[in-house]
């Protein structure tokens, strides 16, 4: 179950919103994702992206829901800030704070001019049980919530659709992810998501580099996690590519993702 939060908190708090117009417009942007797992409500994510002319602030709140809420009491709140210049992020801060099964979990961590440079993580993990990630891995790394803008940025925006890679370090995992386009569909209206329509289909990889669990706990680095999807769709209204459908394979049965609500504020 744990596995299943985290893991797919990683993928999905990196999941791009691409934007047509440059990063430097000043807009809102607030999404709802509700999150299912074996055919039960599991999850629900609600994020707010705020973009000015010289910064971004990115807020996200996971909160879990159902027989799963009740056995883990999986919260966490994920912030992060950084500055914007001639259409390139440079992060300054980012703080997540949850807790799972009532422990308290932190992860903060403050940027120079090539990555992390303070990295604080409670409780401290047990160097028997992970992997450590060196400095030079973290170099010119983006933190999880500021990769939702990372592709945005000219030399990304340049590229395809999907044709991205992130280089993401998270406090305890380095890893990048691997964004393929597939193909383009027409999503049915469903009963979860809001969004019925034309949407571009990209396999997600999630290339663990460092910081894996070296026990038998949790997976381990000979059992790699397998691709999930996301469908991109210009929803009504918007300039944006938004992420408004997510699948991928646990040991749960599959989990689902669907948008439940966009809005954009100039």
């Amino acid at each position: 179950m744990r596995s299943l939060f985290h893991g797919f908190a990683a993928l999905v708090l990196t999941t791009p919103i691409a934007l047509a117009a440059p990063l430097e417009q000043p807009r809102e942007i607030s999404i709802a994702v509700d999150v299912f797992a074996g055919g039960l409500h599991v999850l629900t994510i609600d994020s707010r992206t705020r973009l000015k002319a010289d910064g971004y602030n990115l807020e996200t709140q996971l909160q879990s829901r159902g027989f799963a809420g009740w056995v883990s009491g999986f919260s966490q709140h994920t912030l992060s800030e950084g500055r914007i210049a001639d259409g390139e992020l440079q992060p300054s801060v980012h703080l997540n704070k949850g807790i799972w099964r009532g422990d308290s979990r932190l992860v903060e961590m403050r940027y120079g001019d090539h990555g992390p440079v303070e990295v604080t993580v409670e409780p401290v993990e047990d160097p028997s049980e992970r992997e450590p990630v060196p400095a030079r891995l973290r170099r010119d790394t983006i933190d999880p919530l500021s990769a939702v803008l990372f592709v945005n940025q000219p030399a990304y925006a340049q590229a395809g659709a999907c044709e991205w890679k992130v280089p993401v370090f998270d406090g305890r995992r380095r890893y990048d992810l691997r964004f393929e386009r597939i193909a383009e569909e027409e999503l049915p209206a469903g009963r979860h998501g809001v969004y019925a329509g034309p949407a571009v289909k990209c396999r997600v990889h999630y290339d663990s580099i460092a910081g894996r669990y070296t026990g038998t706990r949790w997976r381990t680095s000979s059992e790699p996690m397998p691709p999930s999807h996301v469908w991109f769709a210009k929803p009504e209204g918007t300039d944006l590519w938004v992420p408004v459908r997510f699948e991928a394979e646990h040991t749960l049965g599959w989990v689902l993702a669907y948008l439940t609500r966009l809005d954009v504020t100039p």
